[in-house]
């Protein structure tokens, strides 16, 4: 069960916005801009808004690294290798989009889904994906908000785990759903 969000993730990285730096020169072609001016890297992605919502603390908040030093032993190695800084928002989108292709497929294939099986693939998602590795390479952010401020603040998730809204120091960086999609306990989800 946690192929949905392993396909969604894994499809994301052609187009997210730091594989987009890296391969520029590739069979790309396309003309970006300097990695390192976050501020016009994040507006020439597909999705600009999402970047913008991602980066912020009452989401994932995902951080641009571009001191060495701050990066854990895999980081440090990539990092000699690569014309961009370490972003986490090319790992914060990904999982965006991950949790986006599980929640999608669940309401398709299994739209009675229990609370209890669907904590269970959540659990099992968190264990294959290694939510919990901080030291690995510091471009995925904290294994805590990549759980809390992407996966389980989504509406439908919240929902079928009869979690209330979500706190004013959260947001879901969906579409047009606001913090908490106007979803609250009890709620039927189609």
């Amino acid at each position: 069960m946690i192929y949905p969000f392993l396909l969604g993730h894994e499809l994301c990285h052609p187009f997210d916005p730091v594989q987009n730096v890296r391969q520029k020169d590739e069979f790309r072609g396309l003309d970006l801009f300097n990695a390192f001016d976050k501020t016009r890297f994040d507006s020439k992605y597909i999705e600009p808004e999402l970047l913008k919502c991602l980066r912020d603390p009452k989401s994932v908040e995902a951080k641009q690294v571009s001191n060495p030093a701050d990066l854990g032993p895999i980081g440090q190695v990539l990092m000699n290798f690569a014309p961009y800084p370490a972003d986490q928002i090319g790992e914060s989108a990904c999982d965006f989009f991950g949790v986006e292709t599980m929640v999608n497929y669940l309401k398709t294939k299994r739209p009675n889904i229990t609370a209890e099986e669907l904590k269970a693939v959540i659990v099992n998602t968190v264990r294959f994906d290694d939510f919990n590795d901080q030291n690995f390479d510091n471009i995925h952010p904290v294994g805590e908000k990549r759980l809390n401020r992407i996966m389980l603040a989504h509406p439908w998730i919240r929902l079928k785990l009869g979690c209330g809204p979500l706190s004013s120091d959260q947001k879901y960086c969906g579409r047009n759903t606001g913090t908490d999609a106007g979803l609250k306990p009890g709620d039927v989800v189609q």
